[in-house]
């Protein structure tokens, strides 16, 4: 069979696209406390799935199995070849190796390396021969030359595909910024927690150093992301009295989405947040699913967003 590695929030979607384009590929998913007996029956299987966290935990377990093919997906995931998830999967046997990735590049050219390491072992040197022909001069020294090389040696083996290229008839992205202004009793507040930080960051540097004082900043600019976000996040008794002008905004925003026929995805980085939100739909009775950390069957919760047209708004952590 294939071997498709990837994070676990994405095993349940590969099934799904799976019986959705090649119907007639038998899949099954390695994970949970099956695991061993479901290695044992590979071979009743055109293609495996299973996540970076498991293939860390039951590498022992792959040492004697060969697979046709491994893939990656989100293969930024190895681009450190010191972590436990690259040295993981180069050590899969397999005949053939692909890598999918929408992450470019960020943080070092060394990260390419690890990538091409499992696909191609060898073909770009050891890590000490591609540090010397190729990071060095690209970074220290922006050598064209040497990216220019770099480039001549990956194009017969990168496809790139971009949107544009195989999906024509979907349209540009388009962003609108929506700006509001903090109310009056808002901005007090938070006049009052920027005051109070200021001294406090300033205390702590004095007493205990700038490491401390740089968590005691870190916190506070949290408390001030909060009270514009909506000041009932915070842990004060009168802040779930003061009126937010974002989640006011965020409500009218709505209404015009859903009156448009639209359905809408909300995303925060506080948990809270949306379970404020979720009270506003249930007071508005709006049809919503909901999905954070703690939800069980995240598979089911997506399903049940892009089969049921009724569900209209989809809030997600």
């Amino acid at each position: 069979p294939t071997l498709i590695i990837c994070p676990t929030s994405l095993v349940g979607n590969w099934l799904s696209e799976i019986e959705k384009f090649t119907p007639e590929l038998n899949a099954i998913a390695i994970r949970g406390a099956g695991r061993q007996e479901q290695l044992g029956q590979l071979g009743a299987y055109d293609i495996a799935i299973t996540s970076y966290a498991l293939i860390r935990r039951d590498i022992e377990r792959y040492r004697d199995l060969q697979f046709e093919t491994v893939i990656l997906d989100e293969a930024q995931h190895i681009k450190n070849r010191k972590s436990q998830s690259a040295k993981a999967v180069k050590s899969v046997a397999a005949k053939g190796r692909f890598v999918l990735t929408g992450t470019p590049l960020e943080n070092s050219v060394l990260d390419l390396w690890s990538i091409f390491d499992f696909v191609m072992p060898q073909y770009l040197g050891t890590e000490r021969d591609f540090k010397e022909r190729y990071e060095i001069p690209i970074t220290k020294a922006a050598d064209t030359s040497a990216s220019a090389r770099l480039a001549r040696r990956l194009r017969p083996f990168v496809l790139r595909r971009k949107k544009r290229e195989v999906a024509k008839d979907l349209p540009e992205k388009i962003e609108q910024v929506a700006y509001c202004e903090l109310g009056e009793s808002q901005k007090t507040l938070y006049a009052d927690v920027l005051a109070a930080s200021q001294k406090k960051v300033a205390s702590t540097v004095r007493s205990a150093g700038g490491a401390a004082g740089r968590l005691t900043l870190l916190n506070a600019l949290l408390r001030l992301r909060q009270i514009c976000c909506d000041p009932e996040l915070l842990p004060l008794d009168a802040a779930a009295e003061i009126h937010s002008a974002k989640r006011e905004l965020f409500l009218e925003l709505l209404e015009e989405a859903l009156e448009g026929g639209h359905r809408v995805l909300v995303f925060s980085q506080f948990v809270q947040m949306l379970q404020i939100l979720e009270t506003e739909l249930d007071q508005r009775e709006i049809p919503y699913l909901y999905l954070d950390g703690s939800t069980k069957d995240r598979d089911a919760v997506v399903r049940e967003f892009q089969q049921n047209e009724r569900r209209q708004v989809f809030l997600i952590s």
